[in-house]
Formats: C-alpha cells, sequence, structure tokens
C-alpha cells in the first residue's frame, strides 16, 4: 500500500480523535514530533513505502506533459578525459537534469547546475505558483533530501569537498575521523538497511543526459566548470580589509561594535573560514541563505506589532526590508546557478543555521533592535569585504565567465520597483548595473551588499525616516542623474 498526502492526512485526524477519547495526550504529542521530523530537511524516504501526491494535487508539481527527469553518469560518456574526471569529481555528478526543455536548457547552458532547494523558479514551479499542502511540501522534501543524504554518503561527495579545502593541522584530523566515519559507519549502515528491504537501492546520481545531443553547450559547460574551479578566496586578506574599514570608520567618528554583538558575530565568521575555506561559492551561497533571516525576522515583528495595534509606524520600514530581502533572493539564485547548493551537506548546515538564525534575530529584535541592527550592518560588512578580495583575487577569471540569466534578468530586465527601493537618494532610479560577465555580477553584489551596511547604519543610528523620505523626494521625482545630484547637493548643503 502506497499512501498518498490524503491517507496521511485521515490517519492523523484518526490519530487525534483516539488519543482526546482516550484522554491520553502523549501518544498525540509523539505523533506530532515524528510529523515535524518527516517536515525537516531529511525526506520521506526513511519509510519503505512511497509518500507521492494524490493525482489531484499533482497541478502542484508540473504539467502532465512536463518532460520528465532523466539520469546518467557523466564518467560513462565516450571520451571521458582527465579533465572531465575532474570536472566530475568537483562537481560530483550532481546535476538533475529536465530533457526536451527548451525553456531550461537555454538557462542552464552556461553552468549546468541546477537548484538544489525546492521552489526556485527555474527548477519546479512557475512564478506565482500556489504551494502545496505543509505537509504534503515536508514529506516530498523529505524524500528528496534523504536520496541526496544517501548518496552523499555511499558516493562519498565528502572526498571532493576535502580535495577543494585541503585541510592542514587540526583541521585535518577532522576530517579523517569523518572519512573514517564515512566509511565505516554510514556507509555500511546504509547498504544494511538497503539489503533489509527498508530502503531502496540508491545509484549515483548522473548528469548531462539532456545535453548528450548538444556538444557544443556540454563543452562550454565544461570549460566554465573548469574555470569556477580556479576561483580563490584568502580569509586573512579579508579580516585585513574588514580591519582597514575599521580603521577608516573609526577616523570618520564611528564607534567600536558592542561585545554584545562583536562576539557572536565573530564566532560566525570563524565558522565561515573554517568550514568553507577553498570553496567560495559554496561559502557565498551559505551567506546569503543566512543573510535573508534578519529582514524576514524584521518584517515578521513589525507585522505583529501592526496586528497587536502597538505600532504601526514601520509600513515604509517593512517596505524597506522587504526590498533588502528580495536582493538577496537573487543574490542566493545566482550562487545557486554558480552551483552553490549542490552538496547535500552545505544545504543541511545553511537550512537549518538560517532557520535558527530567525528566531535569534526575532528575539534580539523585540528586545533590542538597535543591537540587532548593529549585528547586521557587521554581517553586511563582512560580506562586502569578502566580495571585494574575492573580486581583487579573480578579476581575470571573472572577466572570462558569462553573467547567469537569472542575474542578468535582475540587474538588466527592466523591473527595477524592488530595486530601488532599497537604495539610498544619491543612487535611486540612476544606479543601473551592467551585467555582462560574472564579475560585473560579482561586482554588483558587492555593492550592493556596501548599500545594506547604509540602511542598516541609518536603523540602527534611528536616522531610517529621513533616509526614507530623501528616497521618497527622488523615486517620486523620477527625475534625471543631474536633477538627482542637485537634489543631493540642496539636502547637504540645507543639513550643514
Amino acid at each position: 500500500y502506497a499512501p498518498n498526502g490524503n491517507s496521511v492526512i485521515l490517519y492523523v485526524v484518526w490519530h487525534v480523535r483516539w488519543s482526546l477519547s482516550q484522554r491520553e495526550t502523549r501518544p498525540f504529542v509523539t505523533m506530532l514530533f515524528v510529523l515535524w521530523v518527516l517536515g525537516g530537511s531529511l525526506g520521506p524516504s526513511a519509510v519503505a513505502f512511497n509518500l507521492q501526491p494524490s493525482p489531484s494535487s499533482s497541478r502542484h508539481l508540473r504539467p502532465q506533459n512536463a518532460p520528465r527527469k532523466q539520469e546518467t553518469a557523466l564518467s560513462t560518456q565516450p571520451g571521458f578525459s582527465s579533465l572531465d574526471k575532474e570536472l566530475a569529481a568537483r562537481a560530483g555528478e550532481r546535476v538533475e537534469t529536465e530533457v526536451s526543455s527548451g525553456f531550461l536548457k537555454d538557462r542552464l547552458t552556461q553552468y549546468g547546475y541546477f537548484t538544489r532547494t525546492a521552489g526556485n523558479v527555474d527548477a519546479e514551479v512557475k512564478a506565482g505558483e500556489v504551494p502545496a499542502g505543509g505537509l504534503e511540501l515536508g514529506l516530498r522534501n523529505f524524500k528528496r533530501e534523504l536520496l541526496a543524504l544517501r548518496r552523499s554518503v555511499r558516493f562519498n561527495e565528502y572526498a571532493a569537498i576535502e580535495e577543494e579545502m585541503k585541510p592542514e593541522g587540526i583541521a585535518k584530523v577532522g576530517w579523517d575521523v569523518g572519512n573514517w566515519l564515512v566509511a565505516n559507519v554510514f556507509q555500511k549502515a546504509d547498504k544494511f538497511l538497503e539489503e533489509k528491504g527498508i530502503f531502496e537501492a540508491v545509484t549515483p546520481s548522473q548528469e548531462f543526459e539532456w545535453l548528450k545531443d548538444d556538444e557544443k553547450s556540454l563543452e562550454r559547460i565544461k570549460s566554465n566548470r573548469a574555470l569556477l574551479a580556479k576561483l580563490k578566496l584568502s580569509n586573512e586578506n579579508c579580516w585585513r580589509r574588514e580591519e582597514d574599514r575599521r580603521e577608516a570608520e573609526k577616523k570618520e567618528g564611528r564607534p567600536d561594535p558592542s561585545p554584545i554583538v562583536l562576539v557572536p558575530y565573530l564566532t560566525v565568521c570563524w565558522l565561515l573560514d573554517y568550514l568553507y575555506d577553498g570553496r567560495p561559492i559554496q561559502r557565498f551561497w551559505f551567506l546569503e541563505t543566512v543573510a535573508r533571516m534578519p529582514y524576514f525576522a524584521y518584517t515578521s515583528v513589525l507585522h505583529l506589532y501592526e496586528s497587536l495595534g502597538w505600532w504601526r509606524a514601520g509600513a515604509e520600514l517593512r517596505k524597506l526590508h522587504n526590498a533588502e530581502e528580495w536582493n538577496e533572493l537573487h543574490h542566493l539564485l545566482i550562487m545557486e546557478s554558480l552551483g552553490g547548493d549542490k552538496n547535500w551537506i552545505d544545504r543541511f548546515m545553511a537550512q537549518h543555521a538560517a532557520v535558527i538564525y530567525y528566531w535569534v534575530c526575532i528575539a534580539l529584535y523585540v528586545f533590542a533592535p538597535n543591537l540587532s541592527y548593529a549585528f547586521s550592518e557587521l554581517v553586511e560588512g563582512h560580506a562586502t569585504d569578502t566580495y571585494e578580495e574575492f573580486l581583487a583575487t579573480n578579476a581575470e577569471v571573472l572577466k572570462g565567465l558569462p553573467a547567469p540569466v537569472v542575474a542578468r534578468e535582475y540587474y538588466t530586465g527592466g523591473d527595477y520597483y524592488m530595486f530601488d527601493a532599497f537604495q539610498g537618494a544619491e543612487l535611486a532610479t540612476s544606479r543601473r548595473p551592467k551585467c555582462d560577465s560574472l564579475y560585473d555580477v560579482f561586482r554588483n553584489i558587492a555593492d550592493d551588499e556596501n548599500e545594506h551596511i547604509v540602511t542598516m547604519r541609518a536603523c540602527a543610528d534611528e536616522t531610517v525616516q529621513s533616509f526614507l523620505e530623501k528616497q521618497k523626494t527622488v523615486l517620486r521625482s523620477k527625475s534625471t542623474p543631474t536633477q538627482q545630484a542637485d537634489f543631493v547637493l540642496k539636502e547637504k548643503q540645507s543639513s550643514a
């Protein structure tokens, strides 16, 4: 018997009624806990039956005539060279593919990466599509991620990560312990469960079947991935840039950060340096996944205050934070198009860290909003310094790589409503960045992060209302850049 989502719901209803009739709540609480775990990121294949949505809910997945996913191992392609093997090791041979989909092929023949995170327009749903129920989505994600977890263990994607990081010292000891656990515990446990029929047989994830008749695109992807593999980032140089920026801020009269926010900030940065050394794209994807959370938290609390009737002056502030979250989302999509979320372990860490960080931001914003903004300012500053160092180190390589389609659509697509909403008065309606190469993309992202520093500082200093009024004046005027410059000059003269 293969229960669908409706069967699971009927079971939940029956269990609730039984628990109430027996006046026994412990089984009910246990059942809720199990369902919560099933809704997490480790997926529904932990059970032997097939948890698929009913035909009536198939509209939430894809049209019936949509192309089906096919897989084939890159290493089995004819003429598999040593370069191909190196690229396959770095990519982990983990690109889910959609054949005969011209729309997807046009978007993905630059780097060949599909998003691993459910909900991306390019991979799973159409823009604006209404989602299925939360239980169904959680179970579906559970199944998908459990398969990814099993593949990461059985076919040891961690070996490719270790090769990229080249750990030394204490870090090497940690990797040795991890490799032993993978080989002697997790792989054996997975094989045992498979032999007992609890798990289905697992095969390696495969890629490039969708391009088997498009050798030109296949070669382009291989070439672009080879260049991506050359990208470097020095943690020491990033910290040097941050120190220089802080010294410049001190000369301008900016106070040192409070220890209350500085200590957790340094802890987070140290973890990023340790976990993502030698893997800049994955580091950026983790950073952008977490960087969205403060804006979610701020808008959540502001909505709550309005609903309770406590405070309604934050409507314009919510618009600003919504625009900043929209910007961070597109940074995230850009990193996914470059393979930032290709590894299961990165998704597991980033998504769970993001949920924890969200609630930390909620608590901090409720009790001390100024400190919350100060912490976000530190994080955005670190992001700016990191991207600036990345640009300086990899300028030539980045200029030789194409801009992902999602980046071109965001920066040059013509819809600048949300983009202008987080710019200062000096840039609102006039900042129209170019997006011809991957260098331009990272240049734009670094400039975006710098704008976030300005907005977070204005919020922390409680000058954000003046910031928004000046921005609104420029946006309403729809003035030319020259008129905007005159406006800003007059504002500075009046304030002086």
